[in-house]
């Protein structure tokens, strides 16, 4: 492989990720208004063990996904 191909691929996966990432975000976030909006009680409160919950899964995710490069 040259170094521009090794380049390449390098930029083509950090743009695709970037872009996965804004869509997963946005919808994560339009989802989470929505549930708001349908339980009808304002400003949604985030609990800090619910908090704690969703960085632990997103930490998985992540190790996760580091290990499909090996």
């Amino acid at each position: 492989m040259s170094e521009s191909e090794i380049g390449n691929w390098k930029q083509r996966t950090y743009i695709t990720g970037a872009v996965a990432g804004l869509v997963v975000g946005v919808l994560a976030a339009y989802l989470f208004i929505r549930a708001a909006d349908e339980n009808g009680h304002g400003t949604p409160k985030v609990n800090t063990m619910d908090a704690i919950r969703l960085s632990a899964t997103t930490i998985g995710l992540l190790r996760q996904i580091a290990t499909l490069g090996r």
